[in-house]
C-alpha cells in the first residue's frame, strides 16, 4: 500500500492553502492501518526484544552458579554494548546494499548464532553469546526503523515509531520473569531454546515484510556536512555526552547490581526476576509521558528528572533487602521512563538538516553507545576490588553529578519557540 507524501517547500508548508493540505493529510494511513501495515515488523522487534530479555536476569546468575566471578557478569554485559556499538556503522553501509529485509534475516542469524553457542554452558561461550546478542540487536534496531521509516508517511512517523518503543518495554517486562521461571522449572538450556524459538519466528516474519525502501542515487554526500556540524557543535556535544555517561553508568548500575543484590539480600531467583520485570514494567507504563515531557518543558529538565529518580534508586539497593531492591525496582523504572528517547532526542536536535544528518546521528549514536563497554567494565572492577555497596554508592553519586551537570551546563536544545514565531510572520491578519 503507498500514499502520496506531502510536499516539503517551505512555500506549501507556510501559505494558507488549507483546503490541499487537508487532502493531502486525508491520504495518509489511519492508526489501525498504520499498525495492519507493520504487523510484520512489529511482531519482529518483539521477538528480537525478547531475545534479549529472556537472559537479562538468568545468565549473570547462571555465570555465577558456575563458578563465576562479579568481573565476569560485568564482562557479560560490556561486552554486549560492545557488539551493539561497533555495529552501528557497518550496518548504516549494510542497509543501502541489503535492504531492510536482508539486513534483518542477517540479525535473525546471529541471534540464532548467539542462542546455540549459550548451550554449551561455558562462561567464555556465555560472554561471547552476549557479543554476538550485541551485534544483532543493534543490526535488527537500525534495520527495523528503516523499514518503517521508508514504509510510513511523515504524518503517522512519530506514532509508527512509538509502538517501538512500547514493544521493547513489554519485552523487558516479560523477559526476566519468565526467564527465571523457564531456569527454575526446566533449567537454564530451557531458556535458551526459548531464544531459538524465538529467533526463529522473527526470521519467518522477516521473510514476509512487503516491499523495502527504494534508495535514490546520492546526488550530494552528507560526510563533509556532518564533519562541520560536529566542529560547530562540538561543545554542545561534549556537554550533552558527559551528561549520557551519567545516564549510562545508572542504567548500567540497574543491570548489573539487581541480580547481586538479590543474592545478597538472599530472595529466590524466580522473585528477582519477577522484580526486574515490574521494574521494565513501570517503564513501559510511564514512557508514553517522556515525550510530552521533553516537548513541553524540554530536554534539560526532562533529563534532570529522570536522572534524579534512576540515582536515587541506585542509592536505594544497599540495603540489600527485598523491600530495598523493589523500592529501587520502581525508581528506575519511573526515571527510565521519563527519559525514554531522551539521548535520542539530543542528538536529532544537534543534527544538522539535509544529507549531513544520518551520518551525524550515526557518529553521535556510536560516541555514547561506546559507554556502554566501558561503564559495566569499571563498575564491575569496582565491585570487584571495593564493595558491592561502595559500587552501588558511587552509581548514585555520579548520577547526581549528573543532574548538577544538565541543570547548569548543558544547554537546552529544544527550539520550539523559534517554530511559533515563524509560524506568526506567515499568518494572514
Amino acid at each position: 500500500m503507498s500514499y502520496v507524501k506531502q510536499e516539503e517547500g517551505a512555500e506549501g508548508r507556510d501559505c494558507p492553502q488549507r483546503t490541499k493540505m487537508d487532502e493531502e493529510l486525508l491520504q495518509a494511513p489511519t492508526l489501525r492501518e498504520v499498525l495492519w501495515m507493520l504487523a510484520p515488523v512489529y511482531g519482529t522487534c518483539l521477538l528480537c526484544r525478547m531475545m534479549r530479555a529472556l537472559v537479562y536476569v538468568c545468565v549473570p546468575l547462571h555465570v555465577l552458579d558456575l563458578g563465576g566471578s562479579p568481573t565476569e557478569v560485568g564482562l557479560l554485559a560490556s561486552l554486549y554494548g560492545l557488539g551493539f556499538m561497533i555495529a552501528n556503522i557497518p550496518g548504516a553501509f549494510l542497509l543501502p546494499c541489503l535492504g531492510a529485509k536482508y539486513t534483518l534475516l542477517l540479525a535473525c542469524a546471529l541471534f540464532l548464532g548467539s542462542a546455540s553457542i549459550s548451550l554449551m554452558e561455558d562462561i567464555e561461550m556465555l560472554i561471547l553469546s552476549q557479543f554476538l546478542l550485541g551485534l544483532a540487536n543493534s543490526l535488527a534496531v537500525l534495520a527495523q526503523l528503516t523499514y518503517i521509516s521508508g514504509t510510513v508517511p511523515p504524518e503517522r512517523l512519530g506514532f509508527a515509531i512509538s509502538i517501538v518503543g512500547t514493544l521493547t518495554y513489554l519485552a523487558l517486562a516479560a523477559g526476566p520473569p519468565l526467564g527465571s521461571l523457564l531456569r527454575e522449572a526446566f533449567g537454564i538450556r530451557a531458556v535458551f531454546f526459548a531464544q531459538l524459538a524465538c529467533g526463529s519466528l522473527a526470521a519467518l516474519g522477516s521473510v514476509c515484510l512487503g516491499n523495502e525502501v527504494e534508495w535514490a542515487p546520492s546526488t550530494k554526500s552528507g560526510v563533509l556536512q556532518a564533519k562541520d556540524a560536529l566542529k560547530e557543535k562540538s561543545g554542545r556535544l561534549v556537554r550533552v555526552l558527559l551528561f549520557a555517561c551519567a545516564m549510562q553508568f545508572v542504567w548500567k548500575g540497574r543491570e548489573l547490581f539487581f541480580p547481586l543484590a538479590g543474592r545478597e539480600a538472599g530472595i529466590s531467583d524466580v522473585l528477582l526476576g519477577q522484580i526486574v520485570g515490574w521494574s521494565f514494567l513501570v517503564d513501559m507504563l510511564i514512557s508514553p509521558l517522556a515525550g510530552w515531557l521533553m516537548d513541553s518543558y524540554g530536554r534539560v529538565r526532562a533529563g534532570a528528572v529522570s536522572l534524579t529518580l534512576q540515582s536515587v534508586g541506585i542509592m536505594v539497593l544497599p540495603f540489600h533487602s527485598a523491600e530495598s531492591i523493589i523500592t529501587s525496582s520502581t525508581l528506575t523504572g519511573l526515571g527510565n521512563g521519563l527519559g525514554a528517547g531522551l539521548l535520542m532526542a539530543f542528538g536529532a536536535d544537534l543534527a544538522p538538516s539535509g544529507a549531513g544528518r544520518g551520518a551525524f546521528m550515526a557518529v553521535y549514536r556510536l560516541l555514547f553507545n561506546s559507554m556502554d563497554v566501558i561503564t559495566p567494565l569499571f563498575l564491575s572492577i569496582l565491585t570487584t576490588s571495593a564493595s558491592l555497596h561502595a559500587s552501588e554508592l558511587t552509581t548514585g553519586a555520579i548520577g547526581l553529578l549528573g543532574v548538577m551537570w544538565v541543570l547548569r551546563c548543558v544547554p537546552e536544545t529544544l527550539q520550539k519557540h523559534v517554530k511559533v514565531a515563524k509560524r506568526k510572520q506567515v499568518e494572514p491578519v
